[in-house]
């Protein structure tokens, strides 16, 4: 076995992402495409399903292994197709630490640690800790006590991580996800965009929200608040981007409560108008609850620092990671997501109150672009490396011939 490199010596990872990793969109593939560009080519490269054409071409040029056989648990072969992907990575990479993306890859930890020897970290983002908590699978759940660290999203992550799970606490940092302050910025407005995001004219309040249709997220706690609300506010408005499995639950509530029109349901929007649609809204609302018989919960909530990021006051409920997203009266107010007299009472201070609706957006602009931006957490990252380097114990991959080309 090969001696320990020096304490100096910088880390070498290779990221293993089945489920996330660009093309796809989303929270998490987006997570892992910043940390690959931040590490760099020299530091980084991956394995994934998905081949990440733009994280190959320049400036990047990050090396890619992509396979989706070696991902798809449908295929009989698979365990065949991922010895050969991730042997022939660690023969040209010879990493010394490998980065798991979450729990559905998590398993494959087991099976590098007892054949390589090879260090192991994995990321937490919140439901898969529910899950795998009740699992019988053991080994995903072998592989997280048995890694180096754990990377957890949000306080609530991480107790899950120590309690359901049983890692160490000491074996657990907390990095919080980021926001890409360049294009979540508060911007013009195009003349009818309010309108077309109101659904009516001379909308106020126009609440927003942004999210899949489904329960956890709390739409239909809004809708039970709007009934109420419009007695107060006769112009109120609330604007739904996105979809899912729920829409037609929705658009069936908010006819039975009366107020299907102040609400417009505007499908799945385009990531390229979302700091369009933050801006021109009057406040950001999304009071998630944690179902935890589905094991369901927002574990921390990226789309509260994107709407601050456009200088919008935002409500959110008070389950999950939440906490961590959003600074609770002073970027915006925790509700209880369970019953609509809080939201209500959140909505109508900030309504009433312009001033201190624009005091919260201006708080919460500047809070994400001191502590949520992407370069932060690249820095985060780089300290969690430099501290397993500096532990002295780990070494570079054995050679990883077995089944390879």
């Amino acid at each position: 076995m090969p001696n320990p490199q020096p304490d100096t010596a910088p880390i070498k990872s290779l990221l293993v992402s089945g489920s996330y990793f660009p093309p796809q969109v989303g929270g998490i593939s987006r997570m892992m495409a910043e940390i690959c560009a931040h590490l760099g080519s020299d530091r980084i490269a991956a394995v994934s399903s998905r081949d990440g054409a733009y994280l190959r071409s320049a400036p990047h040029r990050l090396r890619t292994y992509h396979s989706l056989n070696a991902f798809d648990a449908a295929c009989p072969t698979r365990l065949a197709h991922l010895a050969l992907l991730l042997g022939r990575a660690i023969r040209r990479e010879r990493p010394t630490l490998l980065q798991f993306a979450g729990a559905d890859d998590a398993w494959i930890g087991w099976y590098t640690a007892r054949l390589l020897r090879l260090p192991h970290l994995i990321y937490a983002h919140g439901n898969e800790i529910l899950a795998l908590a009740r699992s019988t699978w053991q080994k995903p759940l072998v592989s997280f006590r048995a890694a180096r660290l754990i990377i957890a999203n949000s306080r609530f992550t991480a107790k899950q991580v120590e309690e359901k799970l049983g890692v160490p606490g000491q074996r657990i940092r907390i990095i919080h996800p980021a926001c890409d302050t360049r294009h979540f910025r508060p911007v013009a407005v195009p003349a009818g965009w309010r309108q077309r995001l109101a659904g009516r004219e001379n909308a106020y309040p126009l609440l927003l929200s942004v999210g899949n249709l489904v329960e956890r997220k709390g739409h239909d706690l809004v809708l039970r608040a709007l009934a109420e609300l419009r007695q107060r506010f006769p112009r109120i408005a609330y604007a739904i981007v996105g979809d899912g499995r729920d829409r037609g639950k929705l658009e069936h509530l908010a006819q039975t409560l009366g107020v299907a029109d102040c609400v417009n349901f505007l499908g799945r929007g385009d990531d390229a108008d979302l700091a369009t649609w933050y801006s021109a809204c009057d406040l950001f609302v999304m009071p998630s609850r944690a179902i935890l018989e589905n094991d369901d919960v927002e574990g921390f909530g990226m789309v509260f620092l994107e709407a601050a990021a456009c200088g919008k006051a935002v409500i959110g409920g008070r389950s999950g990671g939440i906490e961590d997203a959003i600074d609770d009266g002073r970027s915006g107010f925790l509700v209880d997501p369970h019953d609509p007299t809080e939201l209500i009472g959140a909505i109508t201070a900030l309504a009433q109150s312009p001033e201190l609706a624009a005091r919260f957006g201006q708080a919460g602009q500047h809070r994400v672009a001191e502590d949520f931006t992407w370069e932060k957490y690249g820095r985060q990252i780089d300290e969690v490396l430099d501290e397993l380097s500096a532990d002295g114990t780990i070494r570079p991959a054995k050679a990883f011939h077995a089944g390879c080309e």
